[in-house]
């Protein structure tokens, strides 16, 4: 059978995240000559108080999008529902955000606001779903402010590029703190100096004190690798959601924004397919968006292949192994991976994790907390991103 196409893989995966009725509300968000007519009925015509979480989301940026047209009462209310979800979480994070950069303001580390923290600053007033909110400190303050996280009450967990700061309470992160951006290549310490140079200040509501957040050009970059890592993990539904309000409003938000930024962001920390990657998913649903060969000349084909291929089959394991298919999920992962010495070990180490994750899932079952364990979608999420 003939190879699938890339761009018919990237149409397959953009199907599976967005369903017609997502696309539907996505190109009308996007285009600019839509009659208040078409966006009014799709909104009141499609049952939103029964749809899933994330069309809500979509459906609600829309509705906030053109706030000029007129909804019924109950596809207002089930907005508002949409809306307060948000809200709770957000509740639920900010006493311990608030904690966290008073502790780090007081001794006066600078605070950089990256991914879902930082375009709640840029868009305030609209709902977003946030596990947690994710911070930048200078590399050489960085042992330090775990180190003051560690000492007002939370237990650190390090990674390579962050540090989730675990409240001992409730068992859950509610603040990261970076020393560098993620990205699946880990060149994100590649962008310090810029990060920090271009950084500017948005005021936030909810903290007084010297907060920044990336320029809207560094913004636009982290979305594009984020989203991808959203996609391949099949994690952050709500964050997937916002990604095309997130990104016309970053275009937008100045008269000169210089795309070289974006594609310089993708050449230093090695992720010019993976930017592409969110780039041709984007476009599949609202094509145009971006400056034709933004990253063209730049990307290596075969490795664009590559990387989606990966993404497909770690999109397919994590799924069987969330349904407890342990043998289809080792038939993907063999058939994904082809098993070298090195490959083997790989292997072993997935089997172990599976196992875990199956004990402690249950466990949970049995002590009533039916939530999948959050630290073992993360183990695996560094699994698989090792494989790319």
């Amino acid at each position: 059978m003939e190879k699938e196409s890339s761009d018919n893989k990237i149409a397959t995966l953009s199907g599976e995240i967005f369903d017609d009725l997502e696309a539907r509300m996505l190109r009308l968000a996007m285009s600019d000559g839509e009659s208040h007519e078409d966006i009014e009925s799709v909104l009141d015509g499609c049952g939103i108080g029964n749809k899933p979480f994330k069309t809500q989301i979509i459906a609600f940026n829309l509705f906030k999008s053109h706030p000029e047209i007129q909804i019924s009462k109950e596809t207002t209310l089930a907005l508002m529902r949409a809306k307060v979800t948000c809200r709770e979480r957000y509740l639920q994070i900010l006493p311990h955000l608030l904690k966290i950069l008073k502790t780090l303001d007081d001794r006066e580390i600078r605070i950089l606001l990256i991914k879902g923290g930082a375009m709640k600053a840029y868009r305030p007033d609209c709902p977003r779903w946030m596990a947690d909110v994710d911070i930048v400190v200078p590399e050489d303050k960085y042992e330090e402010a775990v180190e003051l996280s560690e000492k007002v009450g939370y237990k650190p967990l390090k990674r390579l590029h962050s540090t989730d700061l675990k409240d001992p309470v409730s068992g859950q992160t509610f603040v990261d703190i970076h020393h560098y951006i993620s990205t699946n290549t880990n060149k994100g310490y590649m962008l310090n100096d810029g990060l920090w140079k271009r950084a500017i200040n948005i005021p936030v509501s909810f903290f007084p004190h010297h907060v920044l957040v990336p320029c809207p050009e560094d913004m636009m970059f982290i979305s594009l690798v984020n989203f991808w890592k959203n996609v391949n993990d099949m994690t952050s539904e709500g964050s997937v959601a916002s990604l095309f309000f997130d990104l016309k409003l970053l275009k937008e938000y100045k008269d000169d924004f210089d795309w070289e930024i974006v594609r310089s962001d993708a050449m230093v920390t090695g992720t010019v397919e993976t930017a592409c990657f969110s780039v041709r998913l984007f476009e599949s649903i609202m094509p145009g968006f971006f400056p034709d060969n933004l990253l063209g000349s730049d990307i290596s084909l075969a490795k664009l292949d590559k990387l989606i291929e990966r993404t497909v089959s770690s999109r397919t394991v994590l799924g069987l192994v969330r349904n407890f298919n342990l043998i289809g999920a080792i038939k993907i992962f063999k058939s994904t991976v082809p098993l070298p010495l090195r490959c083997q070990g790989e292997l072993v180490v997935f089997l172990i994790f599976v196992g875990v994750y199956l004990v402690e899932y249950h466990i949970d079952r049995l002590v009533g907390r039916p939530d999948v364990p959050q630290r073992l979608f993360d183990n695996l999420h560094l699994l698989l991103e090792t494989r790319v």
